[in-house]
């Protein structure tokens, strides 16, 4: 009866603080990047209405020059970058050595 408490109370505390730093750690890399994923796509929504009032002569220019694949890189490399630093504060992976 004493192992079992002691081993009990051992788990407990061991287990149990990891479990909620992972939880709570998963918890708030979620919340991050719900909050950011929101942010970056009304900030493509607002760009993608401002490109809506240009003429239709100068979108066809601009999509000859390739416009459309500059703005899709740009803003993908504004995600990749977006979304390490918040795996990077989250989860304490990829810190630079120092």
């Amino acid at each position: 009866m004493l192992i079992e408490t002691g081993l009990g109370s051992f788990l407990e505390s061991t287990i149990g603080n990891l479990a909620k730093k992972v939880l709570s750690t998963l918890g708030i890399g979620v919340i991050s990047y719900e909050g950011v994923t929101g942010a970056m796509q009304a900030a493509l929504d607002a760009a993608k209405s401002y490109f809506d009032a240009i003429p239709q002569t100068a979108l066809d220019l601009l999509g000859l020059a390739g416009f459309g694949t500059f703005f899709s890189m740009i803003a993908t490399a504004i995600m990749f970058r977006v979304g390490m630093t918040i795996m990077r504060k989250t989860f304490g992976i990829l810190n630079p050595v120092s």
